[in-house]
């Protein structure tokens, strides 16, 4: 594949996209993108409309160089984004994975979820479930972001539901977070002696390993060195 002026290049749910001038707007926002007729990836919602809510997560994966750790090779990073903020310009040379790549038991071949969306059905974590997708994608992101990033003692993060700050984007106002948390909270490094519940296989719903369904960044998508 090349890539042209004219034109913008991305993966969405592990399928490339190319899109040349006249074939997109490249102030369209992502949001509005993904949830058009021709993409018709409807798991994520737009509510606010100006980043302030969440409901619009999706993860952007991307080559970047890391000020942590050792050595400075381009490495893929994930970071959860508002896609009603993206504009499509924006997108080029990244991955963009959004819940329905995750699992869904309508559309999913075999039916399956993803341990967080197990999870989140597990602990009643949601209740009209408009802010669910946002919570879900921001939460992955942090969870494969973390085992990208050194602390310190340069020894490698983990996740932590304690750190509340990385869902500062995200809202909820139906269930008053606590379910939310609890639900995270099998996947933090730290997990609560106090919870008896910490089995992530008990709905029902099949589920895959949380290390099998990881967003992949093509190798073309590497910056070019600056000569």
């Amino acid at each position: 594949m090349s890539f042209t002026a004219d034109s913008i290049v991305f993966s969405l749910n592990g399928n490339i996209i190319q899109l040349h001038e006249g074939e997109f707007n490249p102030l369209q926002s992502l949001a509005e993108f993904i949830r058009s007729d021709s993409i018709r990836l409807t798991g994520t919602k737009i509510s606010c409309g100006e980043g302030g809510c969440g409901s619009c997560t999706v993860i952007m994966s991307k080559y970047s160089k890391s000020n942590y750790g050792k050595g400075s090779e381009q490495q893929v990073f994930h970071y959860a984004v508002n896609s009603c903020l993206i504009k499509m310009i924006q997108v080029h040379k990244t991955t963009i994975t959004t819940i329905e790549f995750l699992g869904s038991v309508l559309k999913s071949k075999n039916k399956e979820i993803h341990p967080i969306q197990n999870s989140f059905i597990k602990h009643s974590a949601t209740q009209c479930g408009y802010c669910a997708p946002g919570f879900i994608m921001a939460s992955y992101a942090a969870i494969l972001s973390n085992e990208k990033v050194h602390d310190d003692e340069n020894e490698l993060k983990k996740f932590d539901i304690e750190d509340l700050h990385q869902f500062d984007g995200n809202l909820c106002r139906c269930t008053g977070y606590r379910s939310i948390i609890d639900a995270l909270r099998e996947f933090s490094k730290d997990p609560s002696p106090s919870d008896d519940s910490i089995s992530i296989n008990d709905t029902g719903v099949q589920t895959y390993d949380i290390k099998t369904r990881i967003p992949v960044v093509p190798e073309i998508f590497k910056n070019e060195p600056k000569g």
